[in-house]
């Protein structure tokens, strides 16, 4: 009975940590756009951050994120940017790539940064 005790213990123990731990297996990593578009298929179904400026096109109505060179991401769901035109943001979310779909990021977090006076 006291092995029993113990060995609860020990998992009861270790239970946290390995859910800790399997929480981690999705790693979020901090990447340029310009990384994006270089190598899509290397960051393809990972979960990324990225910062740039909202950008939209009328027809049809996108939007996505650009880089100061130009480099672009689509971002979906739109609705989170739309009002967010011209403004710099930080993103975090899935980035997927295919070729009927383009480069695009599937938000799960999107913070407005300040702007900046040059």
């Amino acid at each position: 009975m006291q092995r029993i005790g113990r060995v609860l213990h020990t998992v009861l123990l270790w239970l946290p940590v390995l859910w800790l731990l399997s929480s981690c297996s999705d790693a979020v990593l901090e990447v340029p756009i310009a990384k994006l578009v270089a190598e899509p298929e290397r960051f393809h179904g990972h979960v990324v951050v990225i910062t740039g400026q909202v950008r939209s096109f009328d027809e049809p109505r996108h939007y996505w994120l650009e880089d100061d060179d130009h480099r672009r991401v689509g971002i979906h769901p739109e609705a989170l940017v739309q009002d967010l035109v011209g403004q710099q943001v930080r993103v975090r979310g899935r980035f997927t790539a295919s070729p009927t779909e383009g480069r695009r990021i599937e938000v799960h977090q999107l913070i407005r940064l300040p702007e900046q006076n040059d």
